[in-house]
């Protein structure tokens, strides 16, 4: 997969809320429901793209707070 923070356009030193803002702004323009049919497959593979940036960065985010406690 590609680097997660490359996928959502936010830096190494994005925090949680800087990568949920980015994951919005690019889910809406590649949301298979906004987009014409011949676009449905690609629009639907971006997304599963975008989940899984997001997820591993908040992932990352989270077991950090948890080990700084």
């Amino acid at each position: 997969m590609l680097d997660a923070y490359v996928t959502l356009g936010v830096t190494h030193e994005a925090d949680a809320a800087e990568i949920r803002r980015a994951y919005r702004v690019l889910a809406a323009r590649v949301h298979p429901d906004l987009q014409p049919p011949a676009r449905k497959p690609w629009a639907h593979a971006q997304m599963v793209r975008l989940n899984a940036a997001r997820a591993e960065l908040l992932a990352g985010l989270e077991e950090g707070a948890v080990a700084a406690r």
